[in-house]
């Protein structure tokens, strides 16, 4: 009886470890090396794209840059994903667009921001992406924003992919049992460095 009571308790045991072990694979699996974080304004608060002879042109900004974003970013890092809720990664971007038309001379400027912190929600710097796409207003319009976006974003991940802290950052193991800030929380993180800092 006791021979058996032993055998039972290795098994439980055992059983109990590789759960733990599982567990702990498969929240690490879950971590991303970046969450993009992109305001809720960017989604609800358009911006005017103005031309002097018509009504000019209205641009939800997140739902224009977040496919771009998603996309971009993870040719360039990786297990890339935009934040959801209370996902956490190895570090975290806030992303920040602007776009803005000059008819006189035809060209699209966009701007791309981003806040970088690690996972834990240390800042590490700020960056900015720049675009100027040539192009016209009443045709082809849609096209030329996205392309504003998409050169901007790729001046931008040129930039980041120059950080080594950031790329030491992705390369390190997800620490289990430390404290990690959600993605939700960016907007509440400090940005430390003045705009003189900016790196361009």
């Amino acid at each position: 009886m006791n021979s058996i009571r032993l055998f039972r308790q290795i098994i439980t045991f055992f059983f109990s470890a590789c759960l733990i072990s599982m567990a702990s694979n498969t929240h690490a699996a879950s971590i991303t090396n970046i969450q993009v974080y992109i305001s809720p304004d960017e989604y609800s608060h358009p911006v005017l794209l103005q031309f002097p002879w018509g009504p000019g042109e209205w641009v939800y900004q997140g739902m224009t840059v977040e496919p771009i974003a998603e996309n971009m970013l993870q040719d360039a890092f990786g297990a890339v994903a935009v934040c959801q809720g209370v996902q956490k990664g190895k570090s975290l971007i806030w992303l920040r667009p602007s776009l803005f038309f000059n008819p006189q001379v035809g060209i699209y400027y966009g701007t791309m921001m981003a806040n970088v912190y690690d996972g834990k929600g240390k800042y590490i710097n700020k960056y900015a992406g720049e675009s100027k796409v040539q192009g016209s207003f009443f045709s082809g319009r849609q096209e030329n924003i996205t392309e504003s976006y998409r050169v901007a974003l790729g001046d931008l991940i040129t930039k980041l992919k120059a950080d080594n802290a950031l790329a030491e950052i992705i390369a390190a193991d997800f620490a289990n049992g430390e404290e990690y800030a959600s993605c939700s929380q960016v907007p509440t993180l400090p940005s430390n460095l003045p705009n003189s800092a900016l790196k361009k």
